[in-house]
């Protein structure tokens, strides 16, 4: 039988909220740069341990969307849900595989500096400050359409005018964290958030196995039984049906996931900052780890939520699925501190991925789309995305070719060295 589906906050829910916020947002502001040019980029001297670079990554690439539609899914599709979160950690891995070391390497810190090796016209950085642009805007303005909504559902506010006042404080929350605290201070909050994450989730999933003995054919066979779809809750084709269509829809949905999770301009941010050689896969490992540890626990959270609430349950208290997390915490722990943690972490997590985006999109503007002018006392420190003295662009002639040494200003058979 399964429990009734309806949130209520419990006494203790408001008091845990604001201490941890407000902890987290001291560490926020005392832990940043005391300088704008510090706070956007960070001096690379100062190398950070391996495990504290990977896990500061895998906490970019987990936002608060992720969390709630992974648990939502899973409690609501069953396996269409288990292989959206597959491709979250294939993403990962294909990021430490193909592109984390030539991003290194590269240096500079955003892609267009990165690219600005190779191909130093400015149109190329144009083009990429462009397309980060508009990747970060909409996902900025997804991350606090859910979060606002999430806040005004704990706050027992059904209003548009409230959700609506709910996004635009926390988004003047973001904004206000991210100036003062900067790259370096967002990293140290997202250090805490990915260790209070597995803890909270790690806390679930105990409670949800304990609850089914510790036996996983029992947790799947009460989800299957409760999730109103029958046998088909674990096999392909709740989400899009069958057939080969519906075949090429799951395939092309889990390639985009992995690719989005890959290319996502906050999480290539953390990359090119991240510390050289062998300290870089280390790094790498650590964050995909972590991330398989997270997708492990939110699996049986999801698999918990469909067995104890109910499929028919869950998707009339909330069609997309998205607050299973709290309805599921709130009935394995009725006292109230494990559903004020989960809400805290959600929160926390939204903040610093709306902070990341936000820090990588004015990154990006600075770097790549405003034009770089030298200020005064500084026109004779070389740009470090310049072509290096001796090193042939790839539109020049060979030195055979062209008799002039480089670099002597006009040649007359190529175009002006830079």
């Amino acid at each position: 039988m399964t429990a009734a589906a309806s949130f209520d906050a419990p006494e203790s829910f408001f008091t845990v909220f604001t201490v941890f916020l407000s902890l987290c947002g001291c560490l926020w502001v005392a832990s940043g740069a005391g300088d704008d040019d510090s706070a956007m980029f960070p001096s690379r001297s100062r190398e950070e341990p391996a495990w504290r670079s990977g896990l500061v990554i895998s906490g970019a690439t987990l936002s608060a969307v992720t969390l709630m539609a992974l648990i939502g899914l899973v409690a609501l599709t069953g396996y269409d849900g288990m292989m959206l979160s597959l491709g979250v950690v294939m993403g990962l891995v294909l990021l430490a595989l193909l592109f984390a070391e030539p991003l290194r390497r590269a240096g500079g810190y955003t892609v267009g500096d990165a690219i600005a090796h190779r191909f130093p016209e400015r149109s190329v950085r144009l083009a990429l400050g462009l397309a980060t642009l508009c990747v970060c805007l909409p996902y900025v303005v997804l991350q606090l359409t859910a979060i606002g909504s999430l806040s005004a559902f704990v706050l027992g506010l059904t209003s548009s005018g409230a959700k609506t006042a709910c996004i635009l404080v926390i988004g003047c929350l973001v904004v206000s964290l991210a100036v003062s605290g900067g790259v370096r201070g967002t990293g140290h909050v997202q250090l805490v958030k990915v260790v209070v994450l597995l803890l909270v989730t790690a806390g679930a999933a105990f409670l949800v196995l304990d609850r089914f003995a510790w036996n996983p054919d029992r947790l799947l066979g009460a989800a299957t039984a409760e999730s109103g779809l029958g046998d088909a809750y674990l096999g392909p084709g709740v989400q899009y049906g069958s057939g080969p269509m519906a075949a090429a829809n799951r395939l092309g949905q889990l390639i985009t996931v992995a690719l989005a999770v890959c290319c996502l301009p906050h999480v290539t941010m953390r990359v090119l900052g991240a510390p050289g050689g062998r300290a870089m896969r280390t790094a790498m490992r650590w964050a995909v780890g972590q991330l398989i540890a997270i997708s492990a626990l939110l699996l049986v959270i999801g698999l918990g939520a469909a067995a104890i609430l109910g499929g028919p349950a869950l998707s009339k208290a909330d069609p997309t699925g998205s607050i299973s997390l709290l309805l599921v915490t709130q009935v394995l722990s009725p006292g109230g501190i494990l559903v004020s943690a989960v809400f805290s972490a959600v929160f926390l997590t939204a903040l610093t991925t709306v902070a990341d985006v936000t820090l990588a999109a004015a990154g990006s503007v600075a770097r790549d789309l405003l034009p770089r002018r030298p200020r005064p006392g500084t026109e004779s420190v070389p740009d470090r995305t310049a072509t290096p003295v001796g090193r042939r662009p790839w539109w020049a002639p060979s030195p055979s070719a062209c008799p002039c040494p480089p670099p002597a200003g006009t040649c007359s058979c190529s175009r002006p060295w830079p």
